[in-house]
């Protein structure tokens, strides 16, 4: 089977969202009325950047059950992935001690974030590979709907018990921007579809791929409007100072942006963008299986010859590395700088860390990066077995 480029191209844009919503942070003066507009680019980054990522690790992983599970013997392949999925644990551990040296002297070990996130989801996709398709979809939706009634329920007992506590603490953590729950329903949602396109690619039969790619554009709509439904449903469309509850919300402590600036809430947001609630879930999902499916298509039929595909893979393909490569970056400016610098001096950083990539990739062949290392700790030729 040929390459499956747009796994990678993918993957590289959203550590490209990724870099630009950290720099965000970290880089730009954010004054007055801005601070709204910063807001909707800091969720549509994170919906395009970190959302994305598991997503699409989550897929990826499908194509590596998908390609070796058939083989004896399993319990070998078994153990690669969930080894994996511990690799991404403890490197998501070593990204909360980062984070809270840079913002905080006292070092935070446990707390959600999508690279701890990424770890687990390796664990939940090679067990949900063992269900069938219709089951996955309704453990994936079960999730989504019933999570937030969970983390509320956890919260308001938390101080009751013990046991409960130690839940919600571990469920739930200090930081809840990437929580197991509700965001392991993406690796439900991811092995489905994943299914389609893959068994269209190993066809290779053009006809094929254009029907597993409408077939999921089609289920990817469906979501989308799902998730419209359950907002006009469940809650009024516009969240004002009087019904905005933080402790159903949490998505303004999991933002630095919107957390430094004390938003009490953000004017007109509708619930598809609250970060936790059901109808988010089901709005990122259905976002989610679009760009995946139409960079499939893209990369695989239509515009596979342009040069933009070939340097946004290699930022795909050294995402993991990026993600740290970064940290030496974001310290750099210790005054923010204006709107009209930052783009430019965005546009810069990563026209750079690009070309760092590029010789990285001519001169070492990747040696000695993250994922280099991955693959060497965990045994597992990703190029020999998958060819993603």
């Amino acid at each position: 089977m040929n390459e499956i480029k747009s796994i990678n191209i993918t993957k590289g844009i959203s550590i490209l969202s990724i870099l630009f919503l950290n720099t965000l942070n970290y880089w730009l003066i954010i004054e007055g009325e801005l601070k709204y507009i910063i807001a909707y680019m800091v969720i549509f980054s994170e919906i395009f950047g970190s959302m994305l990522f598991i997503f699409t690790y989550s897929f990826e992983t499908i194509f590596i059950l998908q390609k070796i599970m058939g083989s004896p013997p399993e319990k070998k392949y078994r153990n690669i992935v969930l080894k994996r999925g511990l690799v991404f644990i403890i490197l998501g551990l070593l990204y909360n001690i980062i984070i809270s040296l840079l913002n905080n002297p006292n070092p935070l070990i446990w707390g959600w974030n999508f690279i701890l996130l990424l770890g687990f989801s390796q664990i939940i996709i090679y067990y949900s590979f063992k269900l069938i398709r219709w089951a996955r979809l309704v453990v994936g939706l079960a999730i989504i709907l019933f999570t937030p009634f969970l983390r509320e329920l956890l919260y308001l007992n938390r101080g009751y018990n013990v046991i409960i506590e130690v839940f919600y603490y571990l469920l739930v953590s200090p930081d809840p921007s990437f929580s197991i729950l509700p965001y392991a329903s993406l690796c439900f949602f991811a092995s489905i579809f994943s299914e389609l396109i893959y068994q269209a690619k190993v066809l290779e039969n053009k006809k094929a791929i254009k029907i597993s790619i409408k077939s999921t554009l089609r289920y990817g709509l469906t979501f989308i409007i799902a998730a419209f439904a359950l907002s006009i449903v469940d809650l009024n469309l516009i969240i004002t100072s009087s019904f905005f509850n933080p402790l159903k919300y949490p998505f303004l402590e999991g933002r630095p942006i919107l957390r430094s600036f004390s938003f009490q809430f953000i004017p007109y947001m509708p619930e598809i963008l609250l970060r936790g609630t059901s109808s988010y879930l089901l709005f990122i999902t259905g976002i989610l299986i679009i760009i995946l499916g139409g960079n499939f298509y893209l990369s695989e039929i239509s515009l596979n010859k342009y040069r933009i595909y070939n340097g946004i893979r290699i930022f795909g393909e050294n995402s993991i590395t990026l993600i740290f490569i970064q940290f030496i970056f974001l310290p750099l400016f210790f005054i923010r700088v204006d709107i009209l610098v930052f783009f430019p001096l965005f546009l810069l950083y990563f026209t750079l860390l690009g070309y760092f990539m590029y010789i990285w990739k001519n001169y070492a062949n990747y040696k000695f990066n993250f994922e280099w290392f991955i693959e060497k700790v965990t045994n597992f030729k990703l190029k020999k077995h998958q060819s993603l």
